[in-house]
């Protein structure tokens, strides 16, 4: 049974052709360190202070800067939180946030265009200078917080190894989770512990002020308790 509370996945809002555009290739040799550091998560380690250790001091992205302009959340091929400075400004007013922030920069990659988006391989094989940037975004190392009911959610997924085909003590994704209230609560902005890096959450207080400020983003409701 809910207890009354809820809070709220933070996704990209709607766009005019109802699909949220793909941002940006990460610039630089440390992409496969980076993707490990993202996706592989281990119990007990928090991956994002990799991710953190490897990007500092700012990010690098090639990029379709019109893509960036129109998303609060970009995505990029690393799945790393990333999020406009407007929308950290927005969330910052629902309380202290225990974030670490990374500089993060699109670069405006010449093959890239409206009509044509680029691979991989496109981007990185030719040498070529970006066309303009933007400084307008951040990359997130946020509160990872121990809130996954583990018994009352369904489908919970396990990781396998693959050599041996043993299933590992690491949850890959749950189809229909339950969360418990943390002690203390939840803050402003969290991601959950029990997890793989990727999505972020938001407590009822930040949801209303990003409601009431007018920031292009979707918040889907789950019930606590």
């Amino acid at each position: 049974m809910s207890d009354g509370q809820r809070i709220y996945l933070l996704e990209s809002g709607s766009f005019p052709s109802g699909v949220v555009p793909f941002c940006g290739f990460i610039r630089g040799g440390a992409r496969e360190a980076l993707h490990d550091a993202v996706n592989e998560w281990v119990p007990g380690r928090n991956d994002l202070e990799r991710v953190f250790s490897l990007v500092t001091p700012e990010a690098r992205f090639w990029s379709h800067l019109p893509n960036v302009a129109h998303t609060e959340l970009p995505i990029t091929d690393i799945h790393w939180p990333i999020m406009s400075t407007r929308l950290l400004d927005t969330l910052r007013r629902a309380g202290r946030l225990s974030e670490r922030l990374v500089s993060v920069v699109f670069d405006q990659h010449p093959l890239w265009s409206d009509s044509f988006e680029p691979s991989y391989r496109d981007v990185h094989e030719r040498v070529a200078l970006p066309l303009a940037s933007n400084q307008d975004h951040v990359g997130l190392v946020v509160p990872r917080t121990q809130c996954l009911d583990i018994g009352r959610s369904r489908g919970i997924h396990y990781a396998v190894n693959p050599l041996t085909g043993e299933q590992l003590q690491k949850i890959r994704y749950v189809e229909e989770i339950t969360f418990l209230t943390p002690p203390g609560g939840f803050p402003p902005i969290f991601q959950i512990a029990e997890l793989p890096v990727g999505d972020l959450y938001v407590n009822e207080t930040a949801k209303g002020i990003v409601e009431s400020e007018g920031v292009r983003v979707r918040l889907t409701p789950f019930d606590v308790g």
